[in-house]
């Protein structure tokens, strides 16, 4: 509970530390490869995720896969849980280190095994990410789907004190690959103020600013874009 305070209050890098900790406790007594151990690696890799460590998160995907081998034929729940988090980590490490035909490749199986209504949370999840691969590799409109169904999946599930500048600035990236500076601007005008007062030393917050920003060096307004 102390570590999800922490990330839902930006502080990402108090979060990571409490995570690894507990995480540390627990390795130290449970062997690898067990439930425990897969339950909070897994929180310690997705909150690197969030800090755009990819690689650091690689030693918990190994964990992950062990684990998954432990599963019984019936354990179809816990063993889409893990198969989505193994392909997850794949789709922004490979995003992350350039290889982005890679991980369109695993974007797209992503999307066909949880698309369509199969299973809405996990589609979503992979939107959030797959819109830049698509846009890293040319499908532009494929980029601007993602982002918008994203978008949408996120307005409609937020909750008071959710931050959807990460899904703005992804719309808003879409917009301004495609040519289209001023709706991009418009995108990041949706953020309210307190999105804006969010955090500086979150990483959603510097991708807002960076895309709001270049949007704006778009549109030829450099002096506003400097405070961005």
């Amino acid at each position: 509970y102390l570590a999800r305070g922490e990330k839902y209050a930006g502080r990402l890098d108090e979060s990571i530390a409490t995570l690894t900790s507990v995480y540390a406790l627990l390795a130290s007594r449970e062997p690898f490869g067990s439930r425990l151990r897969y339950y909070y690696g897994g929180d310690v890799a997705k909150t690197l995720m969030n800090l755009r460590r990819p690689l650091d998160a690689e030693p918990f995907v190994a964990e992950a896969q062990a684990f998954r081998r432990t599963l019984p034929a019936d354990a179809t729940t816990l063993a889409q849980e893990t198969d989505f988090q193994i392909g997850f980590v794949r789709l922004v490490t490979l995003y992350e280190i350039g290889e982005y035909e890679e991980a369109k490749k695993v974007g797209e199986e992503m999307l066909g095994r949880y698309g369509n209504g199969k299973s809405p949370y996990y589609e979503f999840v992979t939107n959030v990410f797959v819109s830049d691969v698509f846009l890293a590799t040319g499908r532009l409109d494929q980029g601007l789907a993602a982002a918008q169904a994203a978008l949408k999946f996120a307005k409609q599930s937020a909750g008071p004190h959710d931050d959807l500048r990460v899904h703005l600035s992804a719309l808003s990236r879409a917009e301004l690959a495609r040519g289209d500076a001023a709706q991009a601007l418009a995108i990041t005008s949706q953020a309210t103020d307190t999105e804006r007062a969010g955090n500086a030393s979150n990483p959603d917050a510097a991708d807002f600013d960076l895309a709001r920003g270049r949007a704006l060096l778009a549109l030829g307004r450099s002096v506003d874009a400097v405070p961005t």
